[in-house]
Parts: structure tokens; C-alpha cells; sequence
């Protein structure tokens, strides 16, 4: 396991990392949903970039029902979104209120709470809400924060970085949402131990098969090579690609975490979730 490990941290490495990779959001991502009585359901999607994004001809909402993999309803998007805007797509029998709030209607049948809901770009999946191909049975969530009969934001603190609010984690995580946890190495913004202690309660809530774990620690990173303003910001990146053998995989072993856990976090998950990609 330690092999593919290292062999896959050698691919990472071998990668020349660019500012954007500290920027905002790079693509288009649903940040409200609503799943109300009868036909008041809607999406909304929002552009985080700096610049307006063409929907026509590359964007398309598909849907996905009672946990088929194959998704019979595609809804392509028509028009453009500006930076820092939103564009909601609606059933067309939704009531006033939503339908007032629209740029895009579409009469056919729509999700319920057990359906997948999927973002495109030339149809290559860049957002999701729900799991394609499983049935959660009524929702994915429960109470307030479940897929069936309710409204669901996204929260606007959560725009880049790491997170260890866990209700909010668990809460996507219900939903069907893969967790990256991907910046150990990262110390400016979070720390490892707080990492491990996130990871180790979304472990024992069982999400393990929906966590993926990495470092943000590449061998060689250009743009912090003789750039002040980096370590002005605290910029403190542990440059090994082995960190997460040498370290992480530790760590979550004393913390109480199996090798069977450790497994499915390194090696059975990833292949699940690429197995899985359209």
C-alpha cells in the first residue's frame, strides 16, 4: 500500500504549482436548493470567478432518480453569469415567488429528495448534490438538513481553505458529498492536529468511505521561491511527499483509527469515487 502511496505523491510532485492555486473558486458550483411541495423546487448556481461564464453550449443540469446511475433528465443552461452572480434554473410549475427569481425554466418531471442532482461542464461532472447511482431511500440528511422538503444554502463563510465546523461537514457528508481533506501540511490556516482530530469524528460518525485525504505540500513550489509575501501571511508548507505516510497515517493510527480504515481511506475510497465518475 506504502508504494502506491509514494507513487502517487511522486505524480503530484512532479506538478509546477501556480498562485491560482491559493485563488478563489475556479468553477461554477450550486449554491441553493429547494425541494418544496408539488413543483416548487429550484437550483441555484453560482459564479465565484473573476470573470462572466458562458452557459450555452457547455453547462447542463442533469438528474438522476431513485438511485439510477443512469441520468434521464438533462436540462442544458442557456446564457451567461457574471462574476459574483447567480443563475437560477426552476420548475416551470413552481410557484410565483420562485419562478419571479428565475432565468431558466424547464417543465419536466423534477427531483425529489432521494434523486442525485448533477452539475456539468462538457460533460464532465463539476458539482453534485446527492450520490448518482445510490438510493439514500427518502433523503440524504435528516431534519433541516436533508434533501427532502427543504431549502439548503450553502454557508458563505465556507469559500476556500478548511473547515473543522463538523455539524457543517456531517451535514454534506449526509448528503452524499465527497470530503477532501487535502491540506494537512497547510499549518496558516489550520492546524495538522485539528485536521486529525476532524477527520478521526467524521470516521467515527461513519463517513470513512467518504473521505479523501492528501497534503498540500508538494516537493517544490515555484511561486513561494523568493516571495516575501508568502511568509508575511504565515505561509508554512511542509514540502515532503511523504507526509502523509510519515506522518498523517501515524497520527490517525494513535488517534484511535484502524489499518482497516486506513485502507479504505487511502486506497478503497479513491477507487470507489473514480470507478464511479462518468
Amino acid at each position: 500500500m506504502l508504494r502506491r502511496l509514494f507513487l502517487v505523491a511522486a505524480v503530484v510532485c512532479a506538478a509546477v504549482a501556480t498562485p491560482s492555486a491559493l485563488a478563489a473558486p475556479s468553477e461554477l458550483f450550486f449554491s441553493e436548493y429547494i425541494e418544496g411541495s408539488s413543483n416548487n423546487k429550484a437550483l441555484e448556481i453560482f459564479n465565484g470567478t473573476s470573470a462572466p461564464v458562458l452557459l450555452t453550449g457547455h453547462y447542463d443540469v442533469q438528474m438522476c432518480f431513485n438511485g439510477n446511475s443512469a441520468c434521464t433528465l438533462t436540462i442544458p443552461l442557456t446564457g451567461t453569469v457574471a462574476s459574483g452572480d447567480v443563475f437560477v434554473v426552476a420548475n416551470s410549475g413552481a410557484n410565483a415567488d420562485i419562478l419571479g427569481r428565475a432565468d431558466q425554466t424547464n417543465g419536466s418531471g423534477w427531483f425529489n429528495g432521494d434523486d442525485a442532482v448533477l452539475l456539468r461542464k462538457d460533460g464532465v461532472l463539476i458539482d453534485s448534490i446527492g450520490q448518482r447511482g445510490v438510493d439514500p431511500g427518502n433523503e440524504w440528511g435528516t431534519g433541516l438538513t436533508s434533501t427532502a422538503d427543504n431549502t439548503l444554502r450553502r454557508k458563505e463563510a465556507i469559500e476556500a481553505g478548511d473547515t473543522n465546523d463538523l455539524e457543517y461537514l456531517r451535514s454534506l457528508a449526509a448528503r452524499g458529498a465527497i470530503l477532501g481533506l487535502d491540506r494537512f501540511g497547510g499549518t496558516h490556516m489550520n492546524t495538522d492536529a485539528n485536521r486529525i482530530a476532524t477527520a478521526v469524528a467524521l470516521i467515527e460518525a461513519g463517513f470513512v468511505e467518504q473521505l479523501h485525504i492528501s497534503h498540500d505540500g508538494a516537493c517544490f513550489l515555484d511561486f513561494l521561491e523568493g516571495d516575501t509575501r508568502f511568509a508575511a501571511m504565515g505561509v508554512d508548507l511542509k514540502l515532503d511527499y511523504e507526509l502523509v505516510p510519515r506522518t498523517v497515517v501515524p497520527a490517525l493510527l494513535e488517534a484511535g483509527v484502524t489499518q482497516e480504515q486506513v485502507d479504505t481511506l487511502l486506497v478503497g475510497a479513491p477507487m470507489r469515487y473514480f470507478a464511479a465518475s462518468p
